[in-house]
C-alpha cells in the first residue's frame, strides 16, 4: 500500500484564508477581510471551523488511486501549526532582529522543504495569484545552504521571515514614524490574557492607594499609550512524504506602539504587560535574551 501511496497519490492541499487587518486599535475595532474562497479542479471543499477571530480554513482533498490510499493519508495527516510570532536576533544577520514564526509539528510525518513568502495584499483577487515581497533572506538559509527547512515529526521550529528595517520599510511603510514596532501575534484584538492580567494590574494598584499611609492624589489622565496592529499576509508552503505540496495563507499581526507610551503594553510572545521597549532600541537584544 505504501508503494501506491508514493506512485498515484495526485495530492492534497490545505488553504487556510485568515483575515486580513491592516490598520487598527488593540481594541479590535480594525476591519477584517476575508479572501477568495474559490477552489479548482476536481477539489472536494470542506469548511472548517469558522473562530472567533475570522480564521476561515477551506480545506481540499484531491482524490488518490485507491480507497486505501486515501484512508492511510487522511488517518496520517501533516499538522504543521503556527503557534507564534514574535522578533528574534540571529548571530548569522549580526543579531538585527527579525519578525519570526513558531511552527509545532504535532504530526507523525515530517513537513519538508518549509518556506515562508510576505505576499503583497490587494494586487490580485485570488490568493493563489498574489505576488511575494522582493526581500532578503535570513543568513541562516545562507548558511545551511537550503531556502527551504524541513521540521520533523513532534517537533517545533522557528523562522526569521523578515529583517525589521524591511518589515517598516517595505512592507509596512504608511506605518507613522513616530511608532515603533514592539512585539508580534497572531490574534487581532484583545486577547482574554490580557483583559485578565490588565485586571490584576488594576487590582494591585487600587490596593496600592487603599494600602498607603500618604494620601495621595488621583490624577484622572493617567498613563496612555496608543497602538496599532498591522497584518503581514504571509504564504506558508511545504511537501510531505505522500507527496502532497500544502500551502497556507495566514495573518500575524506586528504589534506598533507610539513612542513615548508610559502605560504598560501587552506583549502576546510573553503573555505578559510591560513598559515599552522598541525592537529598534540599540539595547533591545540584551533586553529580549
Amino acid at each position: 500500500m505504501a508503494t501506491n501511496v508514493a506512485s498515484y497519490l495526485l495530492g492534497a492541499a490545505w488553504i487556510f484564508l485568515a483575515g486580513i487587518a491592516y490598520a487598527g486599535q488593540a481594541t479590535g475595532s480594525a476591519q477584517t477581510k476575508h479572501g477568495d474562497q474559490t477552489t479548482y479542479a476536481s477539489c472536494s471543499p470542506s469548511i472548517g471551523e469558522v473562530s472567533g477571530y475570522g480564521k476561515v480554513v477551506v480545506q481540499c482533498i484531491y482524490g488518490t488511486s485507491t480507497t486505501q490510499d486515501s484512508y492511510f493519508i487522511a488517518t496520517h495527516p501533516n499538522n504543521l501549526e503556527l503557534t507564534g510570532a514574535r522578533f528574534t536576533s540571529w548571530l548569522e544577520d549580526h543579531n538585527e532582529p527579525f519578525l519570526s514564526l513558531d511552527f509545532k509539528n504535532s504530526s507523525e510525518i515530517p513537513a519538508i522543504n518549509v518556506t515562508v513568502d510576505i505576499l503583497r495584499p490587494g494586487v490580485a483577487r485570488r490568493f493563489d495569484r498574489l505576488k511575494p515581497f522582493r526581500l532578503n533572506r535570513s543568513h541562516i538559509y545562507e548558511r545551511i545552504n537550503s531556502s527551504g527547512v524541513t521540521i520533523n515529526a513532534k517537533t517545533e521550529n522557528t523562522l526569521p521571515i523578515v529583517s525589521l528595517e524591511e518589515l517598516v520599510g517595505v512592507v509596512q511603510p504608511l506605518v507613522p514614524k513616530d511608532f515603533c514596532a514592539y512585539d508580534a501575534g497572531l490574534v487581532l484584538g484583545t486577547p482574554p490574557e490580557e483583559s485578565e492580567a490588565r485586571n490584576e494590574e488594576s487590582t494591585r494598584e487600587l490596593l496600592s492607594l487603599v494600602n498607603s499611609a500618604e494620601p495621595k492624589e488621583v490624577i484622572n489622565s493617567g498613563p496612555s499609550a496608543e497602538i496599532k496592529q498591522v497584518g503581514v499576509l504571509t504564504r506558508v508552503q511545504y511537501d510531505t512524504v505522500f507527496r502532497q505540496h500544502i500551502t497556507n495563507y495566514m495573518t500575524v499581526f506586528v504589534y506598533y506602539a507610539k513612542k513615548g507610551a508610559t502605560a504598560t503594553l501587552w506583549y502576546p510572545s510573553k503573555k505578559a504587560l510591560a513598559p515599552l521597549k522598541c525592537v529598534d532600541d540599540p539595547t533591545w537584544s540584551m533586553a529580549a535574551k
